[in-house]
């Protein structure tokens, strides 16, 4: 399902994604913004090489129905690219968040 989300000023248009409970993994494929439903599973959200755009760029990966805590979310990279300098980033409260933020073709978390 696909839907437009607005910043707080309602100017800025921001293409989100729903996943799906059944799923294990997906890629961002171009969103902006991911809900994860890690109701039944862990979820793993890969982060493709072509979304980590110029400097500046923000990625938002929300734990929608508060099962992070149990259920966790490891956030990736397709490529040689970090989150923090690191390989993975995890979502492990619930109704966590990651605000990523791409500056030199990595990605930084802002929460």
């Amino acid at each position: 399902m696909s839907e437009t989300w607005h910043n707080s000023f309602g100017d800025t248009a921001i293409p989100s994604a729903k996943i799906v409970t059944t799923s294990t993994s997906i890629t961002s494929g171009g969103k902006k913004y991911i809900g994860a439903d890690t109701t039944g599973a862990v979820l793993t959200v890969t982060i493709d090489s072509a979304d980590i755009g110029p400097d500046g760029s923000q990625i938002i990966v929300k734990d929608e129905e508060g099962n992070a805590a149990v259920n966790n979310i490891t956030l990736a990279t397709e490529g040689a690219q970090t989150i923090d300098g690191s390989a993975t980033g995890l979502i492990n409260t619930a109704f966590g968040s990651a605000i990523l933020f791409t500056r030199g073709g990595n990605l930084f978390r802002l929460d």
